[in-house]
């Protein structure tokens, strides 16, 4: 009995840091100083996410992706990216970009700020 208690106990607590890290996407602080910063900013936090251990792709067994997907987001007065809305033909593409960048922390000058900013991103990941 306590062997299956201890066990229960372990699966909660593995869980949590499962769902703790996932969320976790991005720890570096981008600086964005002019909209052309940008499009270099995002392709850097999708480059350092491509070797992240627990990026999108392990937690749901892609091995490769070579899409293209058109980005629409902006910076909110948080300094904090708000994907608006993702177009492409893979709705995993979309849901990748969605969970990396919505709400990551940037420190952006203020005239960028509520601006919106159309983007396409090339992924080609292979592991």
């Amino acid at each position: 009995m306590k062997t299956l208690k201890f066990l229960a106990i372990l699966v909660v607590l593995t869980a949590i840091a499962t769902v703790t890290t996932a969320n976790t996407y991005i720890e570096t602080n981008y600086v964005v100083t002019s909209s052309y910063d940008l499009p270099t900013t995002i392709k850097k936090m999708v480059k350092a996410d491509f070797v992240n251990t627990n990026n999108y792709f392990h937690q749901n067994n892609i091995y490769s992706m070579k899409e293209e997907v058109m980005l629409f987001l902006k910076v909110n007065d948080k300094n904090e990216l708000e994907v608006i809305k993702t177009v492409s033909e893979s709705e995993s593409a979309s849901e990748y970009l969605h969970l990396l960048l919505d709400n990551s922390k940037l420190d952006v000058e203020n005239v960028l700020i509520n601006k919106v900013f159309r983007l396409k991103v090339k992924i080609d990941y292979r592991t």
